[in-house]
């Protein structure tokens, strides 16, 4: 049984499958095979990314523009933001959400220093674009 319950005042979507007799199986790895649950899950949550819902208003310039490069990366202490077209604002976060800092980079020197930042892997906003950074000792 599939169940979708929607908030229309805040666009917000709740999904609910019961597996008759699946028992405590994973559905769809073993046992009962009448939906996958990793692909129900992964189907779900790919409609999302860190800002919210996603939505194809992508305009025709932003889908012909050169996409953002993060070089090095992994990195030890700096990245440089490559292919920003104009001043920009570099947001960092931790990959469970936490605003780590802020920065402008400036197109006529794009570099972001981490300095300070633990080796772990990022979360980095640049413009509409999000990457994945790596700081290692």
């Amino acid at each position: 049984e599939k169940n979708t319950y929607t908030d229309c005042t805040s666009n917000i979507e709740n999904i609910h499958f019961k597996v008759l007799g699946g028992g405590h199986d994973w559905p769809g790895a073993w046992g009962n095979m009448d939906i996958n649950a990793s692909k129900e899950i992964w189907d779900f949550f790919a409609q999302y990314d860190i800002s919210g819902l996603i939505t194809s208003t992508t305009s025709l310039h932003e889908s012909i523009s050169t996409p953002i490069s993060i070089l090095p990366n992994p990195t030890t202490s700096f990245v440089r933001i490559e292919n920003i077209q104009s001043d920009m604002e570099a947001t960092i976060y931790s990959l469970d959400g936490t605003l780590i800092r802020k920065q402008n980079i400036q197109q006529e020197d794009p570099m972001l220093s981490l300095l300070g930042l633990t080796p772990n892997m990022y979360v980095l906003k640049v413009g509409n674009e999000f990457h994945k950074v790596v700081v290692i000792d």
